[in-house]
């Protein structure tokens, strides 16, 4: 994955798959990515998650 900012919104985050068949000599046949700040909420989710499971084990 490799991050980037969108040219149009400075404010806008994502990662995007390097896999991509136009990019590189990839396999991929359509550009996978995320927006980085929902990738935050669900890498913060997680961690809320394990840290209640931690906390009744």
């Amino acid at each position: 994955m490799r991050y980037y900012t969108n040219t149009f919104n400075k404010d806008i985050h994502y990662f995007s798959c390097g896999n991509y068949v136009k990019d590189t000599r990839g396999t991929c046949p359509e550009r996978h990515y995320i927006r980085a700040d929902a990738l935050e909420q669900i890498v913060i989710f997680e961690l809320k998650r394990l840290a209640t499971l931690l906390e009744n084990d």
